[in-house]
């Protein structure tokens, strides 16, 4: 499973019940890391999606104008 430390923000992978960041060495503050869902994964698209059409109707406005 894949964990990050709170303490020194190191991701790492272990297979213990009890994790130790192999950075710093500590037990507490270690979370799991998880994929960000489906609403911050369509955000993000429509974000991109956005900032793409402004620069291209941008650079589309000074070559015609």
């Amino acid at each position: 499973m894949q964990y990050r430390c709170a303490r020194c923000h190191t991701e790492f992978t272990s297979d213990e019940d009890l994790p130790r960041c192999p950075t710093c060495g500590a037990q507490s503050g270690i979370e799991p890391v998880h994929a960000p869902g489906l609403p911050m994964r369509l955000f993000g698209a429509v974000l991109g999606v956005a900032i793409t059409l402004a620069l291209v109707g941008g650079l589309a406005s000074r070559s015609l104008g």
